[in-house]
């Protein structure tokens, strides 16, 4: 790997490690799609995942006492059912054809934070499912499980803290689950291991900037980011799809 691919590489993790330490989210959004155009898809998914899981445990300790812990239990029960679901789409579909599913998921989830939140006191369970359910399907076949979790948990009326906090908790299930999923459809001895390795210092230091910034952050701004990455996410996909295509 050449010192500008490694620069790039670098940058783009720095970004996203500090957008997913400040909001929840974001990891698969910057890091993801800048690893896709320089290494393999499966390098590039699998070493996502892994730096994801990486910055959920070293912010767990911190916000494990704003964890919403009935939505924790939801999103985990969906997405194990939807762990088979991503692997069959991962075998079966192209790359395009996942990429542009996964905006007009992402693109419901938007549709959703821009609605009126519900009232925190009125749970309604059965979305918790279908979001766990998406999540673990984009998981496996973009590790991308955050973004439907983190609409629903907005639309949900869930604070700041607590979207922040359960979405870092299900990355951690939800990543260990899929990471070997992804191994064995792609091949355990395929994976380039010192991409982790060589990317993970400025992940690190994405994850201290992140955390900064997310204690400077209001409810309503929180809220206007988390639009931004998902609307984003859609742009990314769409326009990786396209390139996949041409």
């Amino acid at each position: 790997m050449s010192p500008a691919t490694l620069v790039f590489l670098n940058s783009a993790v720095f970004l996203a490690g500090c957008l997913q330490a400040a909001t929840g989210i974001g990891f698969g959004l910057i890091g993801g799609p800048a690893l896709l155009t320089q290494v393999a898809v499966s390098d590039a998914l699998i070493a996502t995942g892994i730096l994801s899981v990486g910055i959920a445990v070293g912010l767990i300790r911190t916000v494990v006492a704003d964890i919403s812990w009935p939505d924790l239990k939801r999103l985990c029960f969906g997405g194990v059912i939807g762990l088979p679901a991503g692997a069959f789409a991962l075998i079966l579909a192209n790359a395009a054809g996942l990429k542009t599913a996964a905006a007009v998921v992402v693109g419901l989830s938007l549709v959703m934070l821009f609605a009126r939140p519900r009232h925190a006191s009125v749970p309604q369970p059965g979305l918790g499912y279908a979001a766990g359910f998406l999540s673990g399907l984009l998981g496996v076949c973009l590790s991308m499980p955050g973004p439907v979790a983190a609409a629903y948990l907005l639309r949900e009326g869930r604070a700041k803290a607590a979207t922040r906090a359960t979405i870092l908790a299900f990355f951690l299930p939800a990543h260990a689950a899929t990471i070997p999923i992804q191994l064995l459809l792609t091949g355990p001895t395929a994976f380039n291991g010192m991409i982790v390795v060589w990317l993970a210092p400025a992940t690190v230091i994405g994850l201290v900037a992140g955390r900064m910034l997310s204690t400077r952050l209001s409810e309503r701004a929180f809220r206007i980011l988390l639009q931004a990455v998902l609307a984003a996410t859609i742009a990314s996909l769409l326009v990786s799809a396209y390139g996949d295509v041409s």
